[in-house]
């Protein structure tokens, strides 16, 4: 269950104009109710962080489950039973294994270098070269872009002259395999972007290039914040799509807020 006073912070008429069945959202447990069966949740109090881990752990996740089900679907499994014997030597043994949920995917994406990594999941011959060429289609090698947002300035007597500093140091994290673009939104906002084969790689490399631009500016006494956390860059399409999402819901909100007029006072 949501609260009524859970779902945002601003007033609203209708909840249905923000939360919608079907709809996939980031929401943090605040109590769980045993003996009634109840979760409580709240979509308030979530943090942009925790939202981008929480949409990949689920992303990972559904990425496993795909690849699972899709093999029990070719090799014509008649019972619920199978495909769940297939889940515990697969997926969840590599989750009991390492005592970390999403561990059957990493295990899955090293399998495409090293097919040993099966063995140990005791499948017959047939069942574990359906599940490798299944795995090896699912994360054959794809270039994603990753985007960060960080404002940056100084108000000093360094000025401009820090920033440009700071965002060379950045810059300075670029590899051969993972170049490093920081381009400018409008000031004092700048966007940092990547293009790699390895997601998780691709992050580290992001994150360190604003460790860097972060310590630089510091130093000349400047202003650092990040306004958007390391993640996969949406598309243009997806992006307007979002961008609209946001709008309509902005104004859905203001419409809310503004009291009805009474037309018989003065």
């Amino acid at each position: 269950m949501i609260p009524m006073g859970e779902v945002t912070k601003t007033r609203i008429r209708s909840i249905t104009k923000l939360v919608q069945i079907g709809s996939h959202q980031s929401y943090v447990v605040i109590r769980v109710d045993e003996e009634k069966g109840y979760i409580d949740l709240s979509k308030r109090r979530t943090q942009e962080e925790d939202t981008v881990g929480c949409v990949e752990r689920f992303t990972r996740g559904k990425t496993v489950s795909s690849i699972l089900h899709r093999v029990a679907e070719l090799l014509q499994y008649k019972t619920n039973d199978q495909l769940e014997a297939l889940f515990a030597k697969t997926a969840w043994h590599f989750d009991k294994k390492y005592n970390r949920d999403g561990a059957g995917y990493d295990a899955f994406k090293k399998a495409v270098s090293d097919p040993t990594v099966l063995d140990e999941c005791g499948l017959d011959d047939n069942t574990k070269q359906v599940l490798l060429d299944n795995i090896v289609h699912r994360f054959r090698a794809q270039a994603v872009k990753l985007r960060a947002d960080v404002e940056v300035c100084c108000y000093t007597y360094d000025g401009i002259e820090a920033v440009k500093k700071a965002l060379r140091a950045g810059l300075g994290c670029s590899t051969e395999e993972m170049p490093i673009k920081i381009s400018l939104i409008a000031s004092p906002v700048y966007q940092l972007t990547t293009t790699t084969l390895d997601q998780e790689e691709g992050l580290v490399v992001l994150n360190k290039a604003m460790n860097q631009i972060r310590g630089t500016i510091e130093s000349s006494k400047g202003c650092f914040k990040v306004q958007r956390f390391p993640q996969l860059a949406l598309t243009e399409e997806s992006a307007g799509s979002t961008l609209d999402q946001c709008n309509e819901e902005e104004e859905q909100l203001s419409d809310d807020e503004d009291p009805p007029k009474d037309n018989d006072s003065y």
